[in-house]
């Protein structure tokens, strides 16, 4: 039981930590203008989860914003908020 435990709470700080890294990478990835959910996936090479907590984390910090795309296919565009 005790390793089990060991193993979440790894895991955990593991998730944890790349989602940090992941947080700063998109504000600097950010700053060259809007990129989609899939080419910020692309870049960092993780998860769409995971991609999703960062996102929603500097959006809540209200960092970036949505927008659509203005083509045919409607896909979010995240940018940094203006200041």
């Amino acid at each position: 039981m005790q390793l089990i435990f060991a193993r979440l709470l790894i895991s955990h700080f593991t998730i944890g930590v790349i989602v940090n890294y992941i947080n700063q990478a998109i504000l600097e990835n950010l700053r060259f203008g809007g990129k989609t959910s899939e080419a910020l996936k692309n870049t960092f090479n993780c998860s769409y989860s995971v991609l999703d907590q960062a996102l929603r984390a500097r959006r809540d910090a209200s960092e970036i914003e949505i927008s659509w795309s203005a083509d045919n296919n409607h896909v979010r565009i995240y940018k940094l908020k203006h200041k």
